[in-house]
């Protein structure tokens, strides 16, 4: 049997990262670094910082560019970040590639003119716009440097795509679904979270992950309507033993405009969200709960 201590100390936060702008996007690398985008709409700027994973210590961050807002990730492999531009401001096309050491910051090589397709086994594959089809190309990892010139055929590319596709890239990741899907006694919490979630308030359904002796719910609650008539929404988490103790609880925003899904994620032994649309925070998952085996 196992034993909750109700004097044991609440869930303490691991760490977390004030990003200080809008949190765009959070990527982790396979080498557990995490990459974050930054983006301030008002000044039409962006930049980017990279956190070890288990500590949050920020390895670099404040990187940008030339291009302050036309700019995005467009992958992340061992050791390298690859950046992709645009081809016309406003328009979905990528185009140009930054390829930046992951662990320093620094960037390796840059190329204007050539599309990131992806990498693989030491090569980065690349298109360009020929007369009448595009054009592919193999580069130097390191250097940028072309060292195949693969013609317009795409057969070989389609297969390296399709061994890429076989990878589990997502292996270690863990994301919420709704309460009914992730719980097999359904009263078990029923009757402890109808304790905690103001149900009257509850906008959309209660998403949750479970774990063997607790579970992580999270939800939106209105607050009512803003002077405009228009409605705002705040968004609750709360960690809940079997038991009904309360491991830890936040409101992760405040005046939200619409609901949201897949609110936080879990990667291997830690839980990530991300508060007021800017702190990036962490919680360990190792040793949530101490046991007494009788």
């Amino acid at each position: 049997m196992n034993f909750f201590s109700p004097k044991r100390k609440p869930w303490q936060v691991a760490w977390c990262y004030d990003a200080a702008a809008v949190l765009w996007r959070v990527m982790i690398s396979p080498d557990k670094k995490i990459i974050g985008e930054v983006r301030n709409p008002e000044e039409k700027s962006v930049s980017f910082f990279c956190l070890d994973e288990q500590t949050g210590r920020p390895l670099w961050e404040g990187k940008r560019f030339d291009e302050t807002w036309w700019i995005g990730i467009a992958e992340i492999v061992e050791g390298t970040v690859y950046f992709h531009g645009y081809r016309k401001p406003d328009m979905p096309q990528h185009q140009g590639i930054i390829a930046v050491d992951s662990g320093s910051g620094q960037t390796k090589w840059m190329n204007a003119d050539l599309t990131f397709l992806f990498e693989y086994e030491e090569k980065v594959y690349v298109s360009t716009e020929g007369f009448e089809a595009l054009r592919y190309k193999a580069l130097d990892t390191q250097t940028g440097d072309p060292v195949q010139d693969l013609g317009t055929d795409a057969t070989l590319l389609e297969h390296m795509r399709e061994n890429l596709n076989r990878k589990d890239f997502f292996s270690g990741y863990g994301y919420p679904v709704p309460l009914e899907e992730c719980i097999e006694d359904r009263q078990e919490f029923d009757s402890l979270l109808a304790e905690k979630i103001p149900y009257q308030k509850l906008v959309g359904q209660v998403e949750a992950m479970r774990f063997d002796e607790f579970l992580i719910a999270t939800w939106h609650e209105h607050r009512g309507a803003s002077n405009g008539n228009e409605w705002l929404f705040d968004q609750r988490i709360l960690a809940l033993t079997s038991e009904g103790t309360i491991l830890f609880q936040d409101t992760i925003n405040e005046k939200l405009r619409a609901v949201g899904i897949d609110s936080f994620f879990t990667k291997d032994k830690q839980l990530l969200f991300v508060k007021d649309a800017h702190i990036l925070t962490a919680y360990s998952l190792q040793n949530v709960l101490h046991h007494d085996h009788h």
